[in-house]
């Protein structure tokens, strides 16, 4: 098969998917015609299959990791309108079935999507309250420009993401996190892009109050923050990583964590025999995401604290055989954060990480690190 023909298969797969429905809508047609320039098609072999993919079929690779990567792109296609119906469902596991594919790889790769997908737009969300707070006066400052490109590098966005933010952040609002933590620190970095250029404009000042109003905090609590920020001029120039993504990430995990449904002390237990043995081991049985949300807090727990802070070591053995006895996660999850905000600089990788890879990096660790 040329390479041309492997194409057209994958694009016809794609809108078969696309088509599950019934319908191809705006934003998937949109997608498709990226695909098929990115695949090299002709525009008349792109045409014909998006007329007829109500009738096309599944097309299978022979190759095994053909068949894996076609299953991943049809994912991809299927949640990328940002939900999945029971057709694209039941689509996506037919094909599966045919390509001789688990279930279960299906489900896990949807969880790991959504769940990227879900962070990038959180990650956009968070540089968007940004821009919206350097813009609120008409104009930006050469330091908030500065501020605001730090920024977006440290949150991983594209060119092409900030961009859409720069261009449209007319029509949109203040994003309001669910969680409290996560709203005092959305708060923390709104405040700190209104003092960067040592200037505060009313209309700054009055969308950040109008914020902390929203989230239930004073006009007193940002006047505190205010003075705090103007007394470390030092960092006015870079946004704290930690404050901009990674205490975030933090809290995605600590709440995901949170609803596994394994007794807290089972799961002390479980990341207690996986430090004293240095394997990580068989994967848990929990579902995809509470698989996730674990490795994830284990990598947090081993990788992360002991890269930051390796003298920590005893204190985050003492604070886990606290938690095995008192069934509660809370106090070492402050205690990890805590490290974080002390300590941490560089950016967490986990985020776009699926779990085997993250299951991979802890093993990595232990066999890298001698203590």
């Amino acid at each position: 098969m040329s390479e041309l023909q492997r194409n057209l298969a994958t694009f016809q797969n794609l809108c078969v998917i696309a088509c599950a429905d019934g319908k191809i809508n705006e934003g998937v047609m949109s997608l498709l015609a990226d695909m098929a320039l990115a695949l090299g098609l002709p525009p008349t072999e792109f045409w014909m299959r998006i007329i007829r993919a109500p009738y096309l079929d599944f097309i299978i690779p022979e190759d095994e990791e053909e068949r894996l990567r076609e299953l991943r792109m049809v994912i991809l296609m299927m949640i990328s309108d940002g939900q999945i119906s029971e057709t694209e469902y039941k689509g996506c596991m037919l094909l599966a079935e045919r390509m001789n594919i688990s279930s279960e790889y299906v489900d896990e790769h949807i969880a790991y999507y959504q769940n990227k997908q879900e962070e990038r737009l959180k990650k956009m969300a968070i540089y968007g309250n940004l821009y919206i707070v350097a813009a609120a006066d008409g104009e930006i400052s050469e330091e908030e420009a500065i501020f605001l490109e730090n920024a977006a590098s440290s949150l991983g966005l594209t060119q092409e993401e900030a961009e859409h933010i720069h261009t449209h952040y007319r029509d949109m609002e203040l994003m309001v996190p669910d969680g409290e933590e996560e709203r005092y620190y959305a708060l923390r970095n709104i405040v700190l892009m209104m003092v960067v250029d040592e200037e505060i404009e009313t209309a700054e000042y009055q969308l950040c109050v109008a914020f902390a109003e929203k989230i239930g905090m004073s006009r007193q609590e940002v006047n505190e923050l205010i003075t705090e920020y103007r007394q470390k001029p030092q960092e006015y120039t870079r946004p704290p990583e930690v404050e901009m993504s990674n205490i975030d990430v933090y809290l995605d995990v600590f709440n995901s964590f949170n609803r596994i449904s394994l007794p807290a002390s089972e799961l002390a237990g479980r990341i207690a025999e996986i430090v004293r043995s240095r394997e990580v081991g068989p994967p848990l049985p929990l579902n995809p995401i509470e698989r996730k949300a674990f490795y994830d807090f284990v990598w947090l727990y081993v990788v992360r604290a002991m890269e930051i802070c390796p003298t920590q070591a005893f204190a985050l053995h003492e604070q886990l055989s606290r938690v095995a006895a008192s069934g509660n996660f809370r106090p070492l999850q402050d205690y990890l954060l805590n490290l974080e905000q002390t300590h941490g600089q560089s950016p967490i990788p986990i985020w776009r990480m699926s779990t085997e890879e993250v299951r991979q990096d802890i093993q990595a660790f232990f066999e890298q690190d001698p203590s």
